[in-house]
This record gives C-alpha cells, structure tokens and sequence, in this order.
C-alpha cells in the first residue's frame, strides 16, 4: 500500500521512492508520467487545499536539488492544511518521532527528558549548507502545532543548525 512506502520513505529519506512518487502523481492526475506534471499535480493539490505557492519551486521529487525552494510559512501552512485530509493519520504517522529510541526515524535521542520526546513529530532535509525541520509538536495544552524551521547559506556544521531548531521546537512544546 502506499501509505506504507510513504511510511519508510519519510522516516528513512529514501529519495529513489520520493521521485517514483511524483512521477505516479503525474500519471494519476495528468495521465502523464513525468517530473514536470508530477511537480504540476503537486501544485494543483496544494491550490485545491487553500495553500498559497507563492515563493514555491520544486525541481525534482527528491528535494536534493539547490532550484527546490519552499518558503517556512507555506510548509507550515500545508502542514496546518493536510490535518484535514484522509491521509492525515497515515502521514503524520510516518514522521520520526522525537526522543523514541524505538522509532526508526533519525531523532531517536532528540528531547530526551523534555517535552518533545514522544510528542514531536519531525521530517528533516539536509543539502549543502541547508537544513530543515518540520512536521508537528503539541503545546503544553495538547493543541497542535504545526512548524518548519529552515536555515539557508549555513556556514559550519549542521548540527549547530539541528540543536537551535531542537530548542526552539522545546519551547513551541512548552507555551502554554
């Protein structure tokens, strides 16, 4: 099923699947199998929806191209809008799961002993000299968040990047 390859896609990046994926979107919707109605199909889900693309460029499926651009507020504003749809259970259970050393995501120690163990729910990218972070965390009061945090032109490592945005995802769990 496809919720399952979206399931190990997410958790594990496998950027061969995300490419596929776009493709079968192109024949799905425009009956054609390329990366160009794919990104076409995306940018037709995301209007039907209610997410502005303004500021939003894709290149290929894979995000590993530096001509993918996606400005944090419409990540988030699609993350906010997807909690909507009938997939929204089945993607947002393929996101790692912060500080759950059983999860097979990339964030098994991330917010050990905080509130975002257990509770964050993340998805990150990482090209040269660019990093990101989004997905969802609850607040103290369990209201959902939706977020997305992307450092560009980093200069250093990228894990500088990673505990800045792990500390800010800390303090999004914790409002109150």
């Amino acid at each position: 099923k496809l919720k399952d390859i979206i399931f190990h896609l997410t958790k594990r990046s496998i950027n061969l699947y995300t490419e596929q994926i776009l493709k079968e979107m192109g024949v799905k919707v425009f009956n054609e199998g390329s990366t160009a109605k794919g990104i076409e199909a995306i940018k037709k889900f995301l209007s039907e929806i209610g997410v502005n693309t303004e500021g939003f460029n894709l290149y290929d499926g894979s995000g590993l191209s530096r001509s993918n651009m996606i400005t944090t507020k419409m990540m988030a504003k699609m993350l906010e809008k997807i909690t909507k749809q009938p997939f929204y259970k089945s993607f947002y259970n393929s996101l790692g799961v912060a500080g759950d050393p059983a999860d097979l995501g990339f964030f098994k120690s991330w917010g050990k002993g905080s509130k975002i163990a257990g509770n964050a729910r993340i998805k990150s990218g990482l090209i040269n000299r660019v990093r990101s972070h989004s997905g969802y965390v609850n607040d103290s009061d369990g209201k959902l968040i939706a977020y997305s945090f992307i450092a560009n032109n980093i200069n250093g490592s990228h894990r500088t990047v990673d505990k800045l945005h792990r500390k800010i995802l800390i303090e999004l769990a914790n409002i109150k």
